[in-house]
């Protein structure tokens, strides 16, 4: 599946993002606007770079979709919410979770 990004207020695409293997579910920019967060039906959550398009990790711990994943405001947290019940914190520059409830 990819993420499309489109040029505000019109229907002018301006960059394609492929990598996850069912329909993304959340999407959340960081707050420089450099990368993007995505949650998946393919139970993963994924950070790219929106400059280069380029994949640069992967989150993966829940057994099902994932309904919502949110960067917190300096990047090192990631909240990821999925159809499984459980909410789970992601410790970004560790690439690993530190927290499911």
């Amino acid at each position: 599946c990819t993420i499309n990004l489109w040029y505000p207020g019109t229907h002018i695409k301006t960059k394609t993002i492929k990598g996850h293997t069912a329909a993304v579910l959340s999407l959340d920019f960081s707050t420089d606007g450099r990368m993007i967060l995505s949650g998946c039906m393919d139970k993963t959550i994924k950070l790219w770079d929106i400059d280069t398009l380029k994949f640069k990790s992967s989150y993966v711990g829940h057994t099902n979709w994932v309904n919502s994943a949110k960067l917190s405001s300096d990047m090192n947290l990631i909240c990821s919410g999925g159809e499984d019940k459980k909410v789970i914190i992601w410790d970004q520059t560790k690439k690993k979770s530190i927290q499911k409830y």
